[in-house]
């Protein structure tokens, strides 16, 4: 896992996202050092989905849209507690989830391995 701030996810939208389809990775987004959301791979995303209890409310942002709006984005994982698939030409790229969610997900995950 790798942490940035939410500046750095609106600079280097396209890095995070490649990172999170080709390489699984999950980047913790802070804003004065809290985190406020993560942005994870579609795949793991479905896998936690599966394992957790409980339906979040989703939604898909096309990544231009992403970059312009990336503080109503993170406002909407830290306080309404929503999931937005990210996509890039119609295809999910990343998902950015709340931290508690998360983490939660990342433990149930876990144990069940």
């Amino acid at each position: 896992m790798e942490e940035n701030a939410a500046e750095y996810l609106r600079d280097h939208m396209a890095d995070v996202l490649n990172a999170a389809l080709h390489q699984g990775v999950h980047r913790r987004i802070t804003r004065h050092g809290s985190a406020v959301a993560y942005v994870v791979p579609p795949a793991w995303h479905k896998a936690a989905l599966e394992a957790m209890e409980g339906a979040p409310v989703i939604a898909e942002v096309p990544t231009r849209t992403a970059r312009i709006t990336v503080s109503a984005l993170l406002d909407a994982a830290q306080w309404d507690g929503e999931h937005r698939v990210i996509t890039r030409r119609g295809q999910a790229a990343a998902v950015l989830v709340p931290p508690a969610w998360h983490e939660a997900a990342a433990k149930k995950l876990a144990a069940e391995s």
